[in-house]
């Protein structure tokens, strides 16, 4: 099949390129034989059920993990190297989000797929009630037809559309994003003016952990590594590796409404996206306490005896405080130390279009309409109230991958 990808930026890649690029994995081999890590497929379908409020899709969720260990041998097929994190619970590829995007995009392109920048899709086309193409917008204002067998709307979120957000959920108004410029929500809008079906609009994630001033995200692997986060009493205040909603409504219920995330030089190692923030200047770098405390205006004691706290809960694999359920694989004893103050932002929409298993679109009215699929974040039930860390980009490969081949099995 002659397949056409329609861009409305001027690269592909979407929210997904800005991600640290991990994707979670139950089950697979590597996992089992390691014994560590997501080894149960049932207590992952569990995890996530809870950290979404139970109010996913109980049939999209256990679609979902039951395909992501093949999710890791397929991409191997694809040629990329999968790796497995040091905690055993995701996977990344070499180059972590870009490389997986433009790996994807190269052997799209190898295998004859055209991809079409700049052009933005306005309006699916229906012909005797299903769908047969698109029309799109080009660079140069110019009206582009396109006429297709089947029709995957795979846009995104709508975590940039400022505006929508803040009427869906008035008590965001305000926050920053870190969402791409073009996460506004067009293929929702295409496809209810279809008919289709949308639910759950009006949840939306924040990450806890964002550098207001560039809306840069600072990524769940800095906390997962072994860092933590400090109020500007100089003291922990949380579980920093608890469900995404919890951690950021307890930044915002610190005095100022913000933290100092800590880590450590062998946190920064452990993660070549955390080395990223470094290099662009979000992240500070201290050799010594007395510097880090007079960086976050805490007295150095109090800071001293929170580290100190904290190196003991590692040693025990215990914390007392906030009973964290950390890996312990590293303390925060060694310097030199880096600190950025960081403060919940706008990160990614759970609501969107009504699909099932197939990634087929389903009308409001409880029918499939037949030729529309859809994938990603652009689509509701996964991630029910809140999304786990590192399931968005194995949402969008699990049900990329079925959308792919459900529509191309349809157009036969």
């Amino acid at each position: 099949a002659e397949v056409i990808v329609v861009e409305k930026m001027d690269i592909t890649g979407g929210n997904t390129i800005r991600s640290s690029g991990a994707f979670n994995v139950a089950g697979h081999k590597l996992q089992i034989e390691a014994n560590k890590g997501r080894k149960d497929i049932e207590e992952f379908i569990e995890f996530t059920m809870t950290g979404g409020h139970n109010m996913n899709d109980p049939a999209l969720v256990r679609y979902m993990i039951e395909n992501s260990a093949g999710i890791v041998d397929w991409v191997t097929e694809l040629g990329f190297t999968p790796e497995i994190g040091e905690t055993y619970q995701s996977f990344t590829v070499p180059g972590y989000a870009p490389g997986l995007i433009i790996g994807l995009q190269k052997f799209f392109e190898e295998m004859g797929g055209k991809v079409m920048l700049s052009t933005k899709a306005t309006e699916i086309i229906m012909k005797d009630g299903a769908a047969a193409g698109i029309i799109a917008e080009g660079a140069d204002g110019g009206k582009v037809t396109i006429n297709a067998g089947a029709v995957v709307i795979a846009t995104g979120g709508y975590g940039a559309n400022l505006e929508w957000i803040a009427e869906l959920d008035p008590s965001l108004k305000g926050f920053v994003t870190n969402n791409h410029p073009g996460a506004t929500g067009d293929g929702i809008v295409m496809a209810q003016a279809v008919g289709a079906a949308v639910r759950d609009l009006n949840e939306i994630q924040t990450h806890p952990t964002v550098h207001v001033p560039t809306a840069t995200m600072m990524t769940e692997g800095c906390r997962n590594a072994g860092g933590i986060l400090v109020n500007t009493s100089g003291k922990r205040f949380t579980n920093e590796v608890n469900y995404r909603d919890i951690v950021s409504e307890a930044i915002l219920s610190q005095d100022q409404g913000f933290a100092y995330l800590i880590i450590n030089q062998e946190i920064v190692d452990s993660n070549g996206n955390i080395q990223g923030y470094y290099d662009i200047g979000v992240l500070q770098k201290f050799d010594t306490i007395a510097d880090l405390a007079k960086f976050m205006n805490v007295e150095e004691s109090v800071l001293q005896e929170t580290m100190d706290k904290w190196n003991k809960a590692v040693a025990e694999k215990n914390d007392p405080e906030f009973n964290s359920q950390f890996t312990w694989i590293r303390n925060l004893s060694k310097g030199p130390w880096y600190s950025v103050a960081v403060s919940p932002g706008i990160h990614h929409t759970m609501g969107g279009i009504v699909i099932n298993t197939n990634t087929e679109v389903i009308s409001t009215d409880g029918k499939v309409i037949p030729g529309l699929f859809a994938c990603g974040e652009v689509t509701g039930g996964v991630h029910g109230g809140n999304r786990v860390g590192g399931n968005a980009i194995l949402d969008c490969l699990v049900f990329g991958k079925t959308a792919g081949e459900k529509s191309a099995a349809y157009i036969k």
